[in-house]
């Protein structure tokens, strides 16, 4: 089987995590990156930012999805896996038009901001026509939503660990000196979880140390950005790990709750009620900032609980919350 995915190059690597978990089915897979504009959609994006009337006529989405037919006429594929792709009914169609016997599948792993819904509009009725034969979310939420909504063939599709990627590697004397600490967080800045760190900050003894963008004028001072293996390297130094999801999540997990587990490292997640359903449910949780300090204070204090909950929830992750699972049991869905 020919795959061709269309996804985003960013530090999480998570189009060449799904490229590397279809080869491991032995199945080809080509990338094109949905987010590295060539030069006129580049340009029509920053004219839209900065003069959104201009959008009506100089939409940048429509001259990537031409880059991206130009591609994916060029051979012969037999499952488009679309990593939240620029994309809507209309292209769908097309890729269908040209290629009859070809499966297509669309992966929404972000919470369902605004954006999104608009793109959904539109993914509906492709949805219905059968222009788009499956529909993965990573948030049981917004799969819950999207089958009230009387989307099709939709399936709850988590993150997970990979073998190849999340695996932390030799970590140098410098690297040891450089991200090791009591707590960590590693992620964007918004408000919510600089409000819960500044919290922390008044009463632990030791600063939350931060990787991240976008944290200036935050009044938390960021140690820079970070790759995925430099994150990985993180979690693996520090005794707590913070896992503070988006405020728009709906009952779901994000990578780094896979992440941190796999790298040998020790996490604190803010509670979702998805949490009980997961093989990870132990994963110790907070519905509130006082609960969080009480529990970040007890597990600083107890290390050899700390320890074996660790080397517990590691073993877990490496055994049943694998890619491996999932893109397998998405392989039997194509097929």
């Amino acid at each position: 089987m020919r795959v061709f995915i269309d996804g985003p190059q960013w530090a999480g690597m998570w189009t060449e995590i799904s490229a590397d978990e279809f080869q491991n089915l032995g199945y080809e897979a080509q990338i094109f990156y949905n987010n590295k504009k060539k030069p006129k959609a580049r340009l029509f994006s920053k004219l839209n930012k900065f003069f959104p009337a201009t959008k009506a006529f100089l939409d940048w989405e429509k001259f990537q999805q031409q880059d991206l037919l130009a591609e994916f006429g060029k051979s012969r594929f037999d499952l488009y896996f679309s990593i939240q792709g620029k994309i809507d009914s209309a292209f769908l169609k097309k890729i269908k038009e040209s290629n009859p016997q070809i499966k297509t599948v669309y992966w929404l792993g972000d919470v369902l901001v605004d954006a999104a819904k608009k793109r959904f509009d539109s993914l509906k009725e492709a949805n219905l026509s059968g222009a788009l034969d499956i529909l993965l979310v990573s948030y049981q939420g917004t799969y819950q939503n999207l089958v009230a909504q009387g989307f099709k063939n939709v399936h709850y599709f988590p993150f997970g660990y990979s073998k190849t990627y999340h695996q932390v590697g030799d970590i140098t004397p410098e690297e040891r000196k450089k991200f090791t600490c009591q707590v960590s967080f590693v992620g964007t800045h918004y408000p919510e979880r600089a409000e819960i760190i500044h919290f922390l900050n008044q009463h632990l003894d030791e600063p939350v140390q931060v990787w991240g963008r976008g944290w200036q004028g935050s009044g938390i001072k960021s140690n820079g950005r970070l790759s995925l293996q430099e994150s990985l390297k993180v979690y693996a130094c520090s005794k707590i790990s913070l896992n503070i999801h988006h405020h728009l999540t709906d009952n779901g997990f994000n990578m780094k709750f896979y992440e941190i587990p796999a790298a040998g490292g020790f996490q604190i997640c803010d509670w979702q009620e998805e949490l009980a359903r997961t093989p990870l449910a132990q994963t110790p949780c907070y519905a509130s900032s006082e609960e969080l300090l009480s529990t970040v204070k007890r597990y600083l204090a107890n290390e050899k609980e700390r320890q074996g909950l660790k080397e517990h929830l590691n073993s877990i992750t490496t055994k049943d919350c694998s890619y491996t699972k999932m893109f397998k049991k998405l392989s039997d869905m194509v097929c």
